[in-house]
């Protein structure tokens, strides 16, 4: 038996408007499920996508329920492996609460972001959880007028939406402090990134932190822009790294995919990891325990990160005005070869 879409080829939302009796941007008004629609007019809509077959699924038997049963997850880059974790656990948590979930890749260039936040609203769901790199605290605001939004990460320090993220600071803290008690003294940070708001440097600044305190001073010729998270990148930084400071003892990376990278720089240069230099990485991705040799690294435990953002955007769905939530989760540290 052939589906209804099947049995109704060419139905356009032209099609639907003439059987309705209104124009084409009313019926777009009924499909985003937007509040500037009389009832009755909705409901004639409603009924001319039943009878004509548009979109049944979403258009059809969800808008009369008043929702998508779907959410919008917006990412800067859905290669890159914690992302794909992000994505994967997501849709688990939703899935949990009944939800769909669509994927944005939003690019990792400024416009490219904004661009997907202006399209946002082509299609129809609930809610967004959103992965911020460059947007402003104002554009998400607009967002969050038109649909409810959960922040995932700590890009916006000072935001009045819902959030989920882990202690980055503490957390990078954390794992140069390990590199310290090692005796590790030249330690370099790879991944620094210019643009404000990036997690990376939110990491910078627990790494410094653990410099100061342990009386190491802070120095700029230790802190190399990664200029992309990729391996590639990974190898570059640890090239422009050792060239300047040979003598570097560790190298804290900004995330797994760039340590990576600098292992391969190393081993391809002779020196040994963690003898001559230690390597951390960032993200605990599946690939990390496989590296040579295995990668110490932070998890973030993206499972709780990703069903802590999937309530709250439910609650927030069923709830509008309730008070914001910024939820910190636990994170540890990895210690496997890579370092002391």
């Amino acid at each position: 038996m052939s589906s209804p879409a099947a049995q109704r080829p060419g139905v356009t939302i032209k099609h639907v408007a003439a059987r309705a009796g209104v124009s084409w941007k009313t019926v777009t008004n009924v499909v985003h499920n937007r509040p500037n629609v009389r009832a009755e007019t909705r409901q004639r809509v409603i009924d001319a996508i039943d009878e004509l077959d548009y979109r049944p699924d979403l258009a059809a038997r969800q808008l009369r329920q008043g929702h998508s049963q779907t959410l919008t997850l917006v990412v800067p880059d859905i290669l890159n492996p914690y992302f794909a974790m992000l994505i994967k656990a997501t849709f688990e948590a939703a899935s949990a609460r009944g939800y769909a979930v669509f994927v944005e890749s939003a690019g990792l260039e400024p416009r490219d972001e904004r661009q997907a936040a202006a399209a946002l609203f082509r299609f129809a769901f609930d809610g967004v959880i959103f992965h911020p790199s460059h947007v402003t605290p104002t554009e998400l605001a607009d967002i969050a007028a038109r649909k409810p939004v959960v922040l995932v990460g700590e890009n916006l320090e000072h935001t009045p939406l819902d959030r989920v993220s882990i202690d980055n600071v503490e957390a990078a803290d954390e794992i140069t402090s390990h590199l310290l008690a090692a005796g590790r003294s030249t330690i370099a940070f790879l991944g620094t990134r210019a643009e404000p708001g990036q997690p990376s440097g939110v990491r910078l600044r627990g790494y410094q932190n653990a410099l100061q305190r342990a009386g190491i001073e802070v120095r700029d010729d230790l802190q190399v822009d990664a200029q992309d998270f990729d391996h590639v990148h990974g190898v570059r930084g640890a090239t422009r790294l050792m060239a300047k400071t040979p003598n570097i003892d560790a190298i804290v990376c900004v995330n797994d995919v760039l340590a990576i990278g600098a292992l391969k720089y190393l081993r391809d240069t002779g020196r040994r990891v963690p003898d001559d230099v230690a390597v951390t990485g960032w993200d605990n991705v599946p690939g990390s325990a496989y590296t040579a040799p295995p990668l110490t690294t932070v998890d973030a435990h993206v499972e709780q990160i990703a069903a802590h953002t999937v309530d709250l955007l439910v609650n927030r769905i069923a709830d509008p005005n309730r008070p914001p939530q910024d939820i910190v989760v636990e994170h540890h540290l990895v210690v496997r070869n890579s370092s002391p």
